[in-house]
């Protein structure tokens, strides 16, 4: 089964990069809202999931390097799927910002 996500929306709003994340199928989250400015994450919304962990992740990743969110986040695996909702945020990151 494909794991990775699909970028669904990527637009410059002002100074904020508007990022929509499409998951894959493998995960507990549809959705994913990413919000950059300058290369630093400002709000992050999941669609479904686990509302506790969602919430916790996305509180954490404020204000946070889009480099160091990738980098934190890349590879973590849920329970032997290959991925995870965060895994899926960095990798879609990784797809918008190739160059980091």
């Amino acid at each position: 089964m494909e794991t990775e996500p699909k970028i669904i929306d990527n637009q410059l709003v002002g100074e904020t990069k508007q990022i929509y994340i499409e998951t894959c199928p493998m995960v507990c989250s549809r959705e994913i809202a990413v919000f950059v400015r300058n290369g630093i994450i400002e709000n992050v919304e999941y669609c479904g999931g686990c509302s506790g962990n969602t919430q916790g992740i996305a509180m954490l990743l404020k204000g946070m390097s889009v480099a160091d969110a990738i980098s934190k986040l890349k590879g973590i695996d849920c329970n032997g799927k290959g991925t995870s909702c965060p895994d899926q945020l960095a990798q879609g990151l990784a797809k918008v910002f190739h160059n980091l």
